[in-house]
């Protein structure tokens, strides 16, 4: 491809299954036919990909935030397409033997109450991916309340970074192949 993303082939004539695939993009498949008398322009865009695991640094990482009800561990409906997007990931990478799924607040809020609502919400990620069909024994949830702060201030844009789920590998096997 140019670094556009672009390419240009010349295929003979007949019936074609093309497939494209980019690291840290979806891949996208398509059935072409092709007729000796007529040239032929194709668009294929391919999607980030929602979810993207790194073995070397040991994470997995999620293109959108998991987000809660204020103030609350149930997870937003906007939230499940991203956790169904883990499930899938998962699923498809068996040598991820063991993901530990960390929950962080922001600094608001007492301390006390800031670790429980974020071991809370780390356990409500953990529930979802179970009930999805991802082996408990998998999983772990630990909260961190604000204990790990990436950004300090109180302004809005502050305590939003600082409310997230990360993903951390903390088995990884060599036993298994993967797409990635």
């Amino acid at each position: 491809t140019d670094r556009n993303g672009d390419v240009a082939l010349v295929v003979p004539p007949g019936s074609w299954h093309v497939t494209v695939r980019a690291a840290g993009y979806t891949t996208h498949e398509a059935d072409l036919v092709l007729r000796s008398d007529v040239e032929r322009e194709m668009g294929l865009y391919l999607q980030p990909e929602q979810v993207i695991v790194d073995k070397v640094a040991k994470r997995v990482f999620l293109n959108d935030k998991v987000f809660f009800e204020l103030d609350r561990s149930e997870l937003k409906l906007e939230s499940l397409a991203v956790l169904d997007g883990l499930v899938r990931t998962l699923k498809d990478h068996p040598e991820i033997e063991r993901l530990r799924i960390e929950g962080h607040t922001d600094s608001q809020g007492t301390e006390a109450h800031n670790q429980t609502l974020s071991e809370e919400r780390a356990d409500a990620v953990l529930r979802y991916l179970e009930s999805s069909g991802v082996d408990r024994k998998r999983l772990v949830s630990e909260g961190y309340g604000e204990g790990r702060l990436l950004q300090q201030g109180d302004s809005d844009d502050v305590h939003a970074t600082n409310r997230r789920v990360e993903l951390h590998i903390e088995t990884l096997s060599d036993d298994h192949t993967s797409s990635l």
